[in-house]
């Protein structure tokens, strides 16, 4: 009859326990739907396709310019260029999503497990004053963490990237490396 009594007082805890922290979940959604995430993400995207941008003028910027090119080989690399171009766009908006997307998980797990409603509540509260909104605006000058988020997120990026690419056009990156060759070699000072 004790151990029966102590398991069901065991239940009875667990079950508070999960009704408090199901609600401390429900106010730690509304507290990340206040907070900017789609600027996070916007943040994100924009330094990705800041770095593909130069990526991609290091690449096909330093291939074309001054350079002699022949008129086929112009529209395959304008064709190539397009087509990275295009897939890096696609890339940097799925990465960006997903992230965001778990980042706010994340972020709601952290605020269900380490903030009581009360203290929650108070930040919702905070959220929705004036100079919450200010603070928030003066924030986007700390955008270095972004920058830390895009290095580590790099290499992900990189391989679904190429993956993109190499769906449509199979043999890209030796057609590149071909042509990048080609001109380097057409355009070579002769050797004195």
């Amino acid at each position: 009859m004790v151990i029966l009594r102590g398991v069901l007082i065991l239940i009875a805890m667990g079950i508070s326990y999960s009704a408090a922290y199901a609600g401390s979940k429900k106010l730690a959604e509304e507290l990340v739907a206040l907070e900017s995430t789609h600027h996070g993400k916007d943040m994100l995207v924009n330094a990705f396709k800041k770095s593909m941008e130069a990526c991609d003028q290091n690449t096909f910027g330093r291939l074309t310019e001054g350079k002699k090119i022949a008129p086929e080989d112009l529209v395959k690399i304008t064709h190539y260029r397009e087509l990275y171009k295009q897939k890096m766009a696609e890339t940097c908006e799925e990465i960006g999503a997903s992230y965001m997307k778990k980042l706010q998980a994340t972020t709601i797990e952290f605020y269900a497990q380490n903030f009581t409603d009360q203290e929650l509540k108070q930040m919702i509260a905070y959220r929705k004053l004036p100079v919450h909104k200010k603070l928030e605006n003066l924030c986007s000058e700390m955008s270095y963490i972004g920058v830390q988020v895009v290095q580590n997120m790099a290499k992900e990026f990189e391989e679904k990237f190429i993956k993109k690419v190499k769906e449509v056009e199979p043999n890209v990156d030796e057609e590149v490396n071909r042509l990048t060759d080609k001109i380097w070699q057409e355009n070579a000072e002769p050797a004195q």
